[in-house]
C-alpha cells in the first residue's frame, strides 16, 4: 500500500498533469508501477487531443494508472481507457478533466479495478470485435459489442459494476488546491 510520501507525490503529479493539460488542451498522464515492494512512479508523457500513450509498467505490476482528458470533455471513462487498465492488470485508474461538472476547477475521479471479476474477458472480447477487422464481424456483432461495451461503461459511471468500483482513497485529492 503507499506510503503517506507516497500520496504526497502521487497528488503533486495529478496536479502537474492537470496543470500541463489545462496550459496545452493535451492529454497527459503516468503510470505508477509496484517494483520490489515499493511504489516507483514513471515519467509523466504528454499526448494529443483525444490520447496519450503512457509508459507501461512490467505486467502486472501497474498500481495506479493516472490521465486527464482536455477541458471541456469530462470525466467519462473511453471504452479504451477501460481496456487498457484491463490489459495492463492495473489496481487503480485515475482519470481527470478541466473543466468538469463536479468542479471549476478541476478533478479527478477514481476506480478500483476488479481484475478477477470474469466479465473483464466478455468486456475485452467486445471490445476487440468492434476494432479488430480479422476476422471481420458482422454488423450484428459490432452493434452487440458496443451495445455492451455502453452498458458498462454506464454501470461504472453509476457505480454498479463489477469490473470498476468508484475508490475514494486517491478521488478529488486535489479539490483544496486547485
Amino acid at each position: 500500500m503507499p506510503t503517506e510520501e507516497d500520496l504526497d507525490q502521487f497528488e503533486q503529479m495529478m496536479y502537474e498533469i492537470l496543470s500541463s493539460t489545462k496550459k496545452t488542451g493535451l492529454e497527459h498522464g503516468f503510470n505508477i508501477c509496484k517494483k520490489d515492494g515499493k511504489l516507483e512512479a514513471g515519467s509523466i508523457c504528454k499526448g494529443t487531443e483525444c490520447e496519450v500513450g503512457i509508459k507501461e509498467c512490467p505486467w502486472p505490476n501497474t498500481f495506479l494508472q493516472v490521465h486527464t482528458h482536455v477541458p471541456g470533455a469530462g470525466l467519462i471513462l473511453s471504452p479504451q481507457d477501460i481496456q487498457s487498465a484491463l490489459a495492463s492488470s492495473t489496481d487503480f485508474m485515475c482519470l481527470g478533466s478541466l473543466p468538469s461538472y463536479r468542479s471549476k476547477k478541476g478533478a479527478f475521479q477514481c476506480y478500483k479495478v476488479n481484475n478477477d471479476n470474469p466479465d473483464n474477458r466478455k468486456f475485452i472480447e467486445s471490445w476487440w470485435t468492434t476494432i479488430v477487422d480479422d476476422p471481420k464481424p458482422t454488423q450484428e456483432e459490432k452493434e452487440k459489442a458496443w451495445a455492451y461495451i455502453r452498458e458498462e461503461i454506464y454501470k461504472i459511471l453509476t457505480d454498479k459494476s463489477d469490473i470498476l468500483k468508484r475508490s475514494k482513497r486517491f478521488d478529488m485529492i486535489l479539490k483544496d488546491k486547485y
